[in-house]
């Protein structure tokens, strides 16, 4: 069994996601249509996504509940420690409303628009401008565009920690080829290959 500590992870996500942006002009796309909001693909900002993801993920540790992430599907157990995530056994949407709908437990939309109102932990890394003068560019977004992006943004996280080591595509479901036992801070990742399931606990 592999293990992996908090320091290799943070890198590990980063560049799983920093290669998915570097393909078919994404890094790009973000500038021209999240106007007011930048990427921050620091590690830093990598090890704050992951902490504020893993928090949320284990937040309903000992209880019966299940939540579907887009690719992926938490869910835990009454008596239980720790939280299973899995791929989902949905399929990915072909419209933008329902692929919007799909990330709806990370970018929460206007009721009756499309426009961004929260992002849970993709805030992370996709950063608001903190003055108007530093915009990139002075072109409007197209209607939805912005929001649609942040949700392959939310996706590909995702993967880039849960297929761990494999090349982030939204068209399936990666997950690691091997067994794993991963430490970010105080949270402990454990994957099982034969299982095709990961287990997340905090360590008290």
């Amino acid at each position: 069994m592999a293990k992996i500590n908090t320091d290799e992870m943070v890198r590990k996500v980063g560049t799983g996601c920093i290669t998915w942006l570097r393909k078919n002009y994404r890094i790009d796309f973000i500038d021209r249509n999240c106007i007011g909001e930048r990427l921050s693909l620091s590690l830093p900002a990598f090890r704050s996504y992951l902490d504020g993801l893993l928090f949320y993920l284990t937040k309903n540790i000992d209880s019966d509940s299940e939540q579907l992430l887009g690719s992926y599907v938490v869910s835990s157990k009454e008596g239980k420690n720790y939280v299973t995530i899995k791929k989902s056994k949905s399929r990915l949407p072909r419209s933008v409303r329902g692929y919007i709908n799909w990330v709806d437990w990370d970018i929460t939309l206007q009721e009756g628009g499309v426009a961004t109102r929260y992002t849970r932990v993709t805030r992370f890394i996709l950063q608001p401008y903190h003055t108007a003068y530093t915009l990139p560019h002075n072109v409007a977004p197209r209607q939805g565009l912005s929001t649609y992006f942040k949700c392959g943004l939310s996706q590909a996280l995702l993967q880039s920690l849960f297929g761990l080591g494999q090349t982030v595509d939204l068209k399936s479901k990666p997950l690691p080829t091997e067994d794993l036992r991963c430490r970010v801070g105080n949270y402990i990742l454990l994957y099982d290959h034969l299982a095709k399931e990961w287990r997340i606990w905090k360590k008290t």
